[in-house]
C-alpha cells in the first residue's frame, strides 16, 4: 500500500489517544506556532477523523515551516484526493516527489491525473518517473495503462497492464482493465479470459 511509506507509521503513534494528542498539539501550536512537525501530526489526526479540509490547512502550514518535509506534501495529496480535488492532489504528490522520490507516490501522481481526466499528463508523468528513476513499480504501470486506455491508446494500455500483472499477478484491477482493453481492441476471447482470472 502506497500510504505505508507516507505517514501511517506516524499515525500509529497516536492511535487510541487521538483526543489527548489533538489537545496536546493544539497547546504546542498555541505556545509556539513554528514548532516542527506539530501541524503535520495534527493534520494526520484531522484526516483520520475525516476532516480533510482542516487537515489540508495544517499540512499547508507545515509546508511553510518545513518546505522540504516530503511527508506533508504526500499527506496533503491524500486529503485532496479524499475531497476529489484531483488536480491539487497531483500537484501535492509531484511536489512530494521533488523533495523525496518514492515509487508509491509517483503512482499516485499518475492516478490523480487520471482521476482529473488529464490522461496525457498522467502518461507523461509515468514516462518521466519510469525514465528518471528506472521504476518497475506495478501500480505505476497499471495507472499509466488505465490512462492510455482512456486516451484510446489501446496497444500501449495492453503493454503497460501486462507489465503491471508481471509485477503483481493478483491485482484484480489490472485484470479488469486489461479485459476492457481487449474488448476495445475487438478481441473478445482475450477479454473473456482476463475477465475470468
Amino acid at each position: 500500500d502506497w500510504s505505508s511509506d507516507v505517514c501511517s507509521s506516524d499515525l500509529s503513534l497516536l492511535r487510541g489517544k487521538t483526543d489527548q494528542a489533538l489537545a496536546d498539539l493544539n497547546r504546542v501550536i498555541q505556545l509556539d506556532s513554528t514548532q516542527q512537525h506539530a501541524y503535520y501530526m495534527r493534520g494526520l489526526i484531522k484526516a483520520a477523523r475525516g476532516d480533510h479540509e482542516s487537515a489540508i490547512t495544517d499540512y499547508k502550514q507545515q509546508e511553510l515551516i518545513l518546505p522540504d518535509y516530503w511527508k506533508s506534501y504526500a499527506a496533503c495529496g491524500r486529503s485532496e484526493m479524499a475531497l476529489a480535488m484531483y488536480d491539487k492532489a497531483a500537484e501535492s504528490f509531484v511536489m512530494c516527489n521533488t523533495k523525496k522520490y518514492t515509487d508509491s507516490v509517483a503512482s499516485q501522481v499518475v492516478w490523480a491525473y487520471v482521476m482529473a481526466g488529464d490522461y496525457f499528463k498522467a502518461i507523461e508523468m509515468a514516462d518521466k518517473y519510469e525514465d528518471d528513476h528506472r521504476s518497475d513499480y506495478a501500480p505505476l504501470f497499471k495507472y499509466r495503462g488505465i490512462a492510455e486506455f482512456r486516451a484510446g491508446r489501446f496497444k500501449a494500455a495492453e503493454e503497460d497492464l501486462l507489465i503491471a500483472l508481471e509485477g503483481d499477478s493478483k491485482d484484480v484491477e489490472s485484470y479488469l482493465n486489461l479485459s476492457r482493453t481487449y474488448l476495445a481492441m475487438g478481441d473478445q476471447g482475450k477479454a473473456r479470459r482476463y475477465a475470468n482470472l
